[in-house]
């Protein structure tokens, strides 16, 4: 079975073959050369020189390289290529009743044991261009990485695509984002990192990010990386508090008329039913046409 650490070598080293030297990756295998202890499954590199489309990128990986190949996308409708990486893997076999040997190579269709590779282009999935000399090679690893400043605010927003995802499968990948973020968001903050004024980001994608930030810890309003985020240069909801009613050395009268005025404040009596306080008191969230 091919690693992504076998293929991701092969995959910067094949387009370097073509000409393009301003790569680097971003994603889970970039989460890790910073730092993340998840494995990732595959490759996201984006290709900052390239003048040809994502397809033709794939074809020539193909021409260059034969352990690259391609299969039809199984989304209805799709009429791009997915691109994998596997070594080349033989099977042997001697016929008892000859002396020759023979070989098969495995199909090209089967993506058994094979790693995904996706190849971006600046402005695909919003994601922003910049200088080539903010990529990082200082990984144990001397990979190619994204700053981290752009790593860090890309996973992001995958989480936050990811929240709103119709499908669930999709949705499904909000709660591995948030894991990535919990370790990498004190990782950045302790680097001293400032995305706002490191690099010269666009604008859009700042702000995106600023209220990514906002949606991130009031979905996790317990999360440790609230002061981390400030650190980073982000402003950060308040937290809110819970009132509590205090009855001690009260009357069970005064305890009670303390307690209608706290739900009172609140909106509520103390009549309502409990249905009702529950679906106050449960977190809610509206984010484009899904409802949390």
């Amino acid at each position: 079975m091919t690693t992504v650490w076998e293929a991701a070598p092969a995959a910067i080293s094949t387009l370097k073959d073509l000409g393009y030297t301003n790569v680097c990756f971003v994603g889970g295998v970039a989460c890790s050369l910073y730092g993340n202890p998840r494995t990732p499954h595959d490759l996201d590199i984006l290709i900052l020189d390239a003048s040809i489309d994502q397809e033709s990128l794939k074809r020539r990986v193909c021409d260059q390289n034969s352990s690259f190949f391609l299969v039809p996308s199984k989304k209805i409708g799709a009429t791009y290529k997915v691109l994998w990486y596997r070594k080349p893997r033989y099977s042997y076999s001697r016929s008892y009743y000859s002396s020759y040997d023979s070989y098969s190579y495995t199909s090209t269709t089967d993506t058994s044991g094979a790693i995904k590779v996706d190849l971006l282009l600046p402005g695909v999935m919003d994601i922003p261009s910049f200088s080539s000399s903010a990529i990082s090679s200082s990984n144990s690893r001397g990979l190619p990485a994204a700053p981290l400043s752009v790593v860090l605010l890309l996973k992001l927003q995958a989480w936050s695509q990811h929240r709103a995802a119709l499908q669930s499968h999709y949705r499904m990948e909000q709660y591995k984002d948030s894991s990535d973020l919990d370790i990498l968001v004190p990782i950045a903050a302790g680097k001293g990192i400032k995305p706002k004024t490191d690099l010269p980001l666009p604008a859009s994608f700042l702000e995106a990010a600023q209220t990514r930030v906002r949606e991130y810890l009031v979905a996790y309003p317990s999360s440790d990386t609230r002061s981390h985020w400030k650190a980073l240069g982000f402003e950060v909801p308040k937290l809110l508090t819970t009132r509590t009613v205090s009855t001690k050395g009260r009357s069970t009268s005064n305890a009670v008329d303390d307690l209608t005025s706290t739900l009172s404040s609140l909106n509520l009596s103390a009549g309502s039913s409990t249905s009702a306080r529950r679906r106050y008191t449960r977190a809610s969230y509206t984010y484009g046409r899904c409802r949390y």
